[in-house]
């Protein structure tokens, strides 16, 4: 996950952690541990945080294939 996406985009809606989680329907500490990358979550639960920022699932996603590919391979 990238960590610091999810942070900035929650903080661009002046939301805390809590009050994203609660939308979404799962705990505080698991919307946390996602947030901070020690957990990825179900797809199910992702995709539900890409919907909840009107942000696409690659976008929140890190897959490292944009980094494989500027090393030439």
């Amino acid at each position: 996950m990238k960590r610091h996406k999810l942070i900035a985009l929650r903080r661009e809606r002046g939301m805390t952690q809590a009050e994203v989680a609660s939308a979404l329907g799962i705990s505080r500490s698991m919307y946390a541990m996602i947030e901070l990358g020690k957990r990825v979550g179900s797809y199910y639960t992702l995709k539900r945080i890409s919907d909840f920022y009107d942000c696409p699932l690659e976008e929140i996603l890190e897959t490292g294939q944009a980094d494989e590919s500027n090393n030439g391979g």
